[in-house]
């Protein structure tokens, strides 16, 4: 990592510190502060859910952030494959709706004549629009969301509007069985209409609605197929039978008219008797039992419970080092030393030499000069040392506070991420235990 890079991730570090310090206090009406939780929640999508004033701290940008992390998030642990974005960049959620058991619709089928139920299969893309409106209507804690839990409440609105517009159908509009297929793409736009009422207060809108499939279910259909199979089977057989039936009627009367024109005594053989006897049988043993099996809708197996929590980040902020400031008076102590050695020589030569009183003088005043110097840059030396290292020892208590925070909010998230795991690992107990 560069200087660069490493410079840069500890100023977000510091930056984040002091957000989590006044995350209370944050107004998004105030400029400054809707500027500092931009650039916050861009840094890490995760901060939002710190928030805990969503009346005062709320706004478009932010909540567009975090819904498109969040969602992407929670879909890529797990494994569903339901997210997306259009192609305006608008995230999406994408529905497949297949009818479950305690979901199908039961109606009377105006073209079968019978009392059936609706199995149904659809496809749509829930297109969220507006972000902050979506978290407002699902009143739901930020830290919560996930894609599980938008996808089980667009579902459920998804599955209200699909009971309105077949039920509408089948029964106002009169569409049967047999023409289920043709009406489709009037089926869709009607769904398309209703959901998107539906879905206004959630700032989300349903694009690309498709009918896969509405038909009753596998046992009503083989037992359709039964009936019209044997209902052709018995017309041709009706059929048959009238034709040999006239061609014996034929017979007896021409041996009839025989017996009157001549006096014969001719009556029906033996086989045209059992063949008459044949036949009677037949149309009184004709009736056939049907029975439908009933075939049981699959249960559904979405668990959005089992979703993995997001393991909190640890700290890049490096721990201070304490401040190494020391004064240097070496070059002070050396001047008045020699200072002091020049008055002590200076005091010599005018006592005890006075030939040279004039050199000891000047020696003196040099000496005292020098030590007066040293003394008062000495005193300069220190006073401007202790501001430096006032100064160092503040800014080091500042970089230490924030490590420390750092530290503790780290642990904090930590606790946090942990009983979340506790929750995951039980909930996939109780799964595998079922």
């Amino acid at each position: 990592m560069t200087e660069d890079e490493r410079a840069l991730r500890e100023q977000r570090e510091k930056f984040h510190i002091r957000m989590c310090g006044r995350v209370n206090e944050l107004d998004a009406s105030v400029e400054a502060d809707r500027r500092d939780l931009l650039e916050w929640i861009s840094n890490d999508s995760e901060n939002f859910t710190r928030l805990k004033k969503p009346g005062q701290q709320y706004f478009r940008e932010i909540c567009d952030l975090f819904v498109c992390s969040r969602l992407k998030k929670t879909d890529d642990s797990s494994g569903k494959d339901r997210f997306c974005y259009s192609l305006d960049f608008h995230p999406c959620i994408k529905l497949d709706y297949v009818t479950y058991k305690n979901e199908e619709i039961e109606y009377r089928d105006s073209e079968l004549g019978i009392i059936t139920y609706l199995e149904s299969q659809f496809t749509l893309v829930f297109k969220l629009m507006n972000s902050m409106q979506l978290l407002k209507a699902l009143d739901m804690n930020a830290a919560d969301l996930s894609i599980g839990n938008v996808y089980e409440k667009l579902r459920t609105i998804a599955l209200e509007a699909w009971r309105e517009v077949a039920t509408d159908v089948v029964e106002k509009e009169g569409i049967g069985f047999y023409h289920f297929v043709q009406n489709f793409g009037a089926i869709a736009e009607k769904l398309t209409a209703v959901l998107n009422k539906k879905l206004s207060s959630y700032g989300v809108v349903a694009s690309d609605v498709t009918i896969r499939r509405m038909t009753v279910p596998e046992s009503v259909r083989e037992q359709i197929r039964k009936n019209s199979f044997e209902t052709k089977c018995e017309s041709d057989r009706y059929a048959a039978e009238v034709k040999v039936a006239e061609m014996y009627l034929e017979n007896y009367r021409r041996k009839a008219e025989i017996r009157s024109t001549f006096g014969t005594d001719e009556s029906l053989t033996e086989f045209e008797k059992d063949r008459a006897l044949e036949r009677y049988l037949v149309r009184v043993n004709n009736e056939r039992k049907a029975e439908i099996v009933d075939t049981k809708l699959a249960e559904r197996t979405d668990d959005y419970s089992l979703e993995k929590p997001i393991e909190p980040k640890k700290p890049t902020i490096a721990r201070p080092e304490e401040p190494g400031l020391k004064l240097n008076n070496k070059y002070c102590t050396g001047g008045a030393i020699i200072g002091l050695v020049l008055l002590i020589v200076g005091s010599i030569l005018v006592s005890l030499v006075p030939s040279v009183s004039a050199l000891g003088t000047a020696l003196l005043v040099i000496g005292i000069l020098g030590i007066v110097g040293c003394a008062a840059v000495l005193a300069v030396r220190v006073v401007r040392f202790n501001k430096q290292k006032a100064v160092l020892q503040e800014e080091y208590d500042a970089q230490m506070k924030l490590y420390n925070d750092a530290q503790e909010q780290y642990k904090a998230d930590m606790a946090e991420y942990r009983k979340q795991m506790e929750r995951y690992k039980a909930n996939l107990s109780a799964k595998d235990g079922n």
